[in-house]
């Protein structure tokens, strides 16, 4: 969370959204579904509105959302959203593109 907020001090909104990613993922380990949801979506609303296009970062964070959702049991919404982050191949993450076809399989 301290990275977070010291991206969000310093206006870095790209590297805030990914630290909170991150985040959200070490919540998800912990079972902590809640703190994990809170940090995803203020995640996804930092990329929503930045100013710069970074589909790869886009990508990063839907397939975190679709794990987050999977794992509470939102199958369908999980699936929908894997396919979302088939991002990663316009971002040019080919490593990317192959994780977020293992997850919808």
């Amino acid at each position: 969370m301290e990275a977070a907020q010291d991206y969000a001090t310093r206006g870095d909104s790209l590297h805030q959204a990914l630290s909170l990613n991150y985040l959200s993922l070490a919540y998800q380990h912990l079972s902590q579904w809640d703190l994990a949801q809170t940090a995803i979506e203020s995640s996804l609303k930092l990329v929503e509105s930045a100013t710069s296009n970074n589909p790869l970062l886009w990508a990063q964070i839907l397939n975190t959302k679709a794990r987050l959702l999977f794992h509470t049991g939102q199958n369908q919404s999980a699936l929908e959203t894997f396919k979302k982050a088939q991002t990663y191949n316009q971002g040019g993450d080919k490593i990317g593109a192959l994780i977020s076809k293992i997850n919808q399989a």
